[in-house]
């Protein structure tokens, strides 16, 4: 325990030993354990051991159970102060007695020379006093990897795993807070307190280090609460490692674990060395252990990946370049977009050109993107096998600080330092016919040969809706879809629009001056006929003879029944009913 000879005498502490005493702060207040050592003396020059001075201790009444010391954990030693053993030790010379010490460091000290106790052998030969000291110590609190640059009072932790990307700079800002003013912490990889592989050390520890990784300066520390009377104020320490993965590092993951250890003031400063021997034959102070430095531990992962494209929100009307730094010729404009992962796009009728949508990527490191529909699954309804269609891709300028943005038609250099470029492409489509009532999840894709994403949104073509073209007459559009021209007409009486609130026509305009049926101008939306909900499973059959129609006439309207007999509750039918026989119509 340090505080016996090579023979395991007991010896009493050298003159100027230091015990490094684990602390904890309990609100404002320093609590210490109790600490205790011998004192040996020869009874031939001496008649007793004496306490002449002491500051900052507890040296009278109850000190606890000591965890530091000789006597640690010894339940007869609970009182402070000195005690005489009654009998001799083995070991100790038949002339020697020993005196057992136990105090209790009350307060922490900057300079912790002023937390001592000092004794001497008296009532004989007048002999040299000896002090001990006592440097407070507590552990370090919580260590975190921080976002941002800001306060580390209120910065947000890194949780992990930490993803990167190669070729990128991680910069791991590593911060911990401690409660004991001037006591500089260092923060590194973890090397301490590592347990034996036999009881679950984890991979980390000792932690291996990142590639070719390097620290960014030394462990900095800055109060951030105010001085005051008490002990325990609060500092934060921080320290940043670099690390930039290189390419061949895709796909790997790295298990490493920091620390920060608590090593206490200098014991060798200039002007607190006390007279007298220190340990072994060094003049000044000394530590007496072995007591361990005090550390706290956070493991994290860091997985490296291949950068990928990112999609981005950009506002519409944008000026388009050719390539970066060249305007389109004639000007090109760039539509709202990308949509938000798995957005739902307004409402689209057949024949109406869809508002349509822009796709904006980029990626570091990556000059131009490829952008591309991705064909829909083996079943599924697929939008660009019936017309949809994406742009040639374009460029877009992107201001990269956020203050410094292009005026309006401004070329901008390829090489200028306050922007950046990203490729741009316009998705399109006239919904034909055949869409009528199907829901396309369109997705798009942004690669180059070593990465890429998908961005993905839903277009849903409504039933029973219709815009009309150039040469359109009720009679041409009934013909289309199986039905008569009074069907049509009729389905557009007067506040059918007010009947279905959720529908959003804002980009088209209704048919409203239905007076006249062969008053028609392209572009009108107009109402085939009415939609019918299942409210159970329901026959196909059934629907043909119920609104006397013909099956042609509801797969025409409704193109997702396909073979299907039988359509599950919940289904929606645009039903065109046969509302007037042949007959009728020639009355």
């Amino acid at each position: 325990d340090g505080l016996c000879d090579a023979a395991g005498v007991a010896m009493t502490p050298a003159n100027g030993a230091v015990f490094r005493v684990e602390c904890v702060c309990s609100g404002e207040v320093v609590i210490c354990p109790a600490v205790s050592f011998h004192v040996v003396y020869d009874t031939t020059r001496a008649s007793r051991v004496d306490i002449v001075s002491n500051q900052g201790l507890n040296v009278t009444g109850t000190c606890g159970v000591p965890t530091m010391g000789v006597f640690a954990a010894s339940s007869q030693v609970q009182t402070c102060g000195k005690y005489e053993y009654p009998i001799t030790p083995a070991g100790v010379g038949a002339s020697q007695r020993v005196v057992r010490m136990a105090v209790v460091p009350l307060r922490y000290e900057a300079d912790h020379t002023q937390a001592r106790v000092c004794f001497q052998a008296a009532g004989g030969v007048v002999l040299p006093q000896r002090c001990v000291y006592f440097q407070v110590m507590t552990r370090p609190q919580t260590l975190f990897i921080a976002q941002g640059t800001g306060p580390a009072e209120s910065a947000e932790q890194i949780v992990s795993p930490i993803r990167t990307t190669t070729g990128e700079e991680l910069r791991l800002r590593v911060v911990v807070f401690h409660r004991i003013p001037n006591d500089p912490l260092d923060i590194g990889l973890r090397t301490l307190d590592c347990p034996p592989s036999s009881v679950g050390n984890p991979a980390s520890c000792p932690s291996p280090e990142l590639p070719n990784q390097r620290w960014e300066g030394p462990t900095v520390c800055t109060l951030t609460s105010n001085p005051s009377a008490t002990n325990c104020m609060r500092q934060s320490c921080e320290r940043t490692l670099l690390y930039t993965p290189a390419p061949e590092e895709d796909g790997q993951a790295y298990a490493i674990s920091f620390q920060a250890v608590s090593q206490g003031p200098a014991l060798l400063s200039p002007g607190v060395q006390p007279v007298g021997v220190g340990c072994g034959a060094v003049e000044g102070l000394c530590n007496m252990g072995p007591y361990k430095d005090l550390s706290r531990q956070a493991d994290y992962i860091v997985e490296v990946r291949i950068p990928v494209p990112e999609f981005t929100f950009q506002d519409a009307n944008q000026r388009l370049y050719s390539e970066p730094g060249v305007l389109q010729s004639p000007p090109g404009f760039t539509l709202a977009g990308t949509p938000e992962e798995g957005e739902r796009q307004p409402a689209a009728f057949i024949n109406c050109p869809l508002r349509g949508f822009g796709v904006y990527a980029k990626k570091r490191g990556a000059s131009q993107l490829g952008l591309e529909l991705v064909a829909s699954g083996e079943g599924q309804p697929d939008a660009a096998r019936l017309g949809m269609a994406i742009s040639e891709t374009s460029f877009v300028v992107e201001d990269r600080f956020g203050d410094n943005p292009p005026g309006e038609g401004e070329i901008v250099a390829p090489d200028s330092p306050f922007v950046s470029y990203m490729t741009y492409a316009s998705v399109t489509w006239t919904p034909p016919k055949e869409a009528q009532g199907l829901i396309f999840n369109v997705c798009v894709r942004a690669f180059d040969s070593e990465s890429s994403s998908t961005r993905c949104t839903t277009v849903e073509v409504e039933r029973c809706l219709y815009c009309t073209v150039e040469h359109d007459t009720l009679q041409s559009i009934a013909a289309r879809f199986r039905t008569s021209w009074l069907q049509v007409w009729s389905a557009n009486y007067a506040g059918w629009l007010s009947k279905d609130p959720e529908l959003n026509t804002a980009q088209n305009t209704p048919w409203e001056t239905t007076k006249n049926p062969d008053e028609l101008h392209p572009g009108l939306l107009i109402r085939l006929g009415p939609v019918y909900k299942a409210r159970h499973d329901v026959q196909v059959a059934d629907l043909v003879h119920r609104f006397q129609t013909s099956r042609e006439t509801l797969h025409v309207a409704n193109p997702d029944i396909g073979n299907r007999t039988v359509l599950p509750a919940g289904s929606e039918v645009c039903i065109l009913a046969d509302i007037c026989t042949h007959a009728d119509q020639h009355d």
